[in-house]
């Protein structure tokens, strides 16, 4: 029975009960880690000897840290819906978010357009471009992918990796500062006891 869970940077996944505690491979992030037991109210079944006992969580079973779990079974049918390893050439190179299209819906299908009113609409990609009428307030309008939910979504989400690429630069700095600094202390303190 599938269910649903988060990677750990918040990337909604899909695994089968049974690949609890194997190691997987986020597609988005390529982030590694073990598939967590999902919550008993996201499976709809209660816990085994009945309800009102706690078992706790199933016993851990080492995943295997090199791929499948049996030899010679391909990592597919181990983790189906979740790429293990490297991505396909056909994904290689996917943007980070600090590169990413900001210019149309790329893969999207509807887009979310707020009329000038501010009634959030569903909108086609296939209409973008297109005068449209508020079905609310019948307001026109044209439909513009700079003006949708998603377009400030991905801009606040670019924003966010330049500030941290930013901030973890900034550290670096001043790790390499601090370093320096030690390392004149240490050699003060060497050419004083010399003296």
């Amino acid at each position: 029975m599938p269910f649903q869970f988060l990677c750990p940077q918040g990337h909604l996944l899909q695994a089968e009960l049974s690949q609890v505690g194997q190691q997987c491979q986020c597609p988005f992030c390529q982030s590694v880690f073990l598939i967590p037991a999902p919550l008993p109210a996201a499976t709809g079944e209660s816990p085994p000897g009945g309800p009102g006992t706690s078992s706790g969580p199933p016993p851990f079973q080492p995943p295997s840290v090199f791929g499948p779990t049996t030899p010679g079974q391909p990592a597919d049918q181990v983790f189906p819906g979740i790429q293990v390893g490297l991505p396909p050439e056909s994904t290689r190179g996917t943007p980070s978010p600090g590169q990413l299209d900001l210019s149309g819906p790329g893969s999207l299908s509807v887009v979310h357009i707020a009329c000038p009113s501010g009634h959030e609409l569903e909108t086609p990609r296939e209409m973008l471009g297109q005068q449209a009428m508020c079905p609310f307030c019948q307001a026109q309008f044209l439909l513009r992918f700079e003006d949708s939910v998603e377009y400030r979504q991905r801009l606040a989400q670019r924003e966010e990796y330049e500030e941290a690429k930013k901030a973890k630069k900034w550290l670096q700095l001043a790790i390499v500062a601090a370093v320096g600094v030690v390392a004149g202390l240490i050699a003060l303190m060497v050419l004083s006891s010399r003296r």
